[in-house]
């Protein structure tokens, strides 16, 4: 008799951490049904915890971002860098064998690096000096060169105003499919771009 009254509060007090504990997970899950702010700070605060006990084994990596951050800056000097230093990264990330290299970099004024400029903008009075510089290879000719080698993508940003700058692409073909009988209705047309280089 006393063991059978000593289960009752044992079995009384599970079942109501069991009934807490259902009336919590329910309420937890119409937080992030209605997608409450403090719900998605939970799954974040959660997620970390996660990563930090149990991080995900990496096998493989499908994308890699190059940044141009401050440890960047400070190697290779501020920014904007010169073209022939572009093309010099593209090489050395095309070597490590990418499927696809895109270059996310608006670079719409002329390299002020480039010899040309300088000599435009500085008189030279020493001829050896200015018919080298005439000579060398010109910057942007050189990050071609690259871009063609490599075959990456550069990328294009639409402007709500004309900008009178040519885009030169391929076209591109937009067919039915994913997006409904009539593909146009999903892109979105800009008057203007900005061209990744224009020189």
């Amino acid at each position: 008799m006393n063991a059978r009254a000593a289960r009752e509060p044992a079995r009384s007090a599970s079942s109501r951490i069991r009934l807490v504990g259902a009336a919590l997970l329910a309420a937890l899950a119409g937080a992030v049904w209605l997608q409450a702010p403090w719900a998605e700070r939970l799954q974040t605060v959660w997620f970390d915890a996660e990563q930090v006990l149990v991080p995900r084994a990496v096998h493989a990596l499908p994308v890699t971002i190059v940044e141009i951050d401050q440890k960047s800056l400070r190697a290779l000097g501020q920014w904007p860098w010169p073209r022939t230093e572009l093309a010099r990264l593209l090489r050395a990330i095309h070597r490590a064998g990418p499927a696809a290299i895109g270059v996310n970099i608006l670079m719409p004024e002329a390299d002020a690096l480039s010899p040309e400029r300088a000599l435009a903008k500085t008189p030279i009075d020493d001829p050896a000096l200015a018919a080298a510089l005439r000579g060398a290879a010109i910057q942007r000719r050189v990050l071609a060169r690259a871009l063609e080698e490599t075959g990456a993508v550069l990328v294009v940003a639409g402007t709500p105003e004309p900008t009178g700058m040519p885009l030169r692409a391929a076209p591109i073909t937009v067919r039915a499919g994913a997006a409904g009988p009539d593909p146009s209705a999903a892109l979105r047309i800009t008057p203007g771009c900005w061209p990744a280089s224009t020189n």
